[in-house]
């Protein structure tokens, strides 16, 4: 940026120091006030709004209550009821043993059982009973 007045064709030699000087000076202040509020635009947070809360839960029916489990954890309840061992439910829902422990570890804690085999017999109790009213209306029915 050339001083006001100065021919933009000047050679350097004709420019007085005073108006280069002057000229510097006022281009450092407008980059350093330009920087300044760059800063500032990036130090202020972003306000993104939150996503809406989506209940990812399945429900399971037992004979003393509702239980709500996840998606992953109900997945898992499924194939533990049919008689799986853990390497194998792994390998179907692409997990590691580990982790197919984890889920099922919080599905005995929310179904109130101590071990699979509490789980399975507490699954087949509540099946049992289903079919049963099942069978109860269609007699009443007909």
């Amino acid at each position: 940026m050339l001083p006001r007045g100065v021919n933009p064709v000047a050679s350097i030699d004709e420019i007085p120091m005073k108006e280069i000087v002057r000229s510097t000076k006022e281009e450092i202040e407008i980059k350093s006030i330009q920087q300044i509020q760059i800063q500032v635009e990036v130090a202020k947070p972003v306000k993104t709004p939150k996503p809406p809360i989506i209940k990812d839960t399945v429900e399971v029916m037992f004979l003393d209550a509702v239980v709500e489990l996840t998606r992953s954890q109900n997945k898992i309840y499924l194939l533990a009821v049919e008689g799986l061992s853990n390497d194998e439910i792994g390998s179907i829902v692409n997990l590691q043993e580990k982790a197919v422990k984890f889920h099922l570890s919080n599905v005995y804690l929310k179904c109130k059982v101590k071990n699979r085999a509490q789980l399975i017999v507490k699954h087949y109790k509540s099946l049992l009973k289903e079919i049963l009213s099942k069978q109860q209306e269609v007699l009443c029915a007909g």
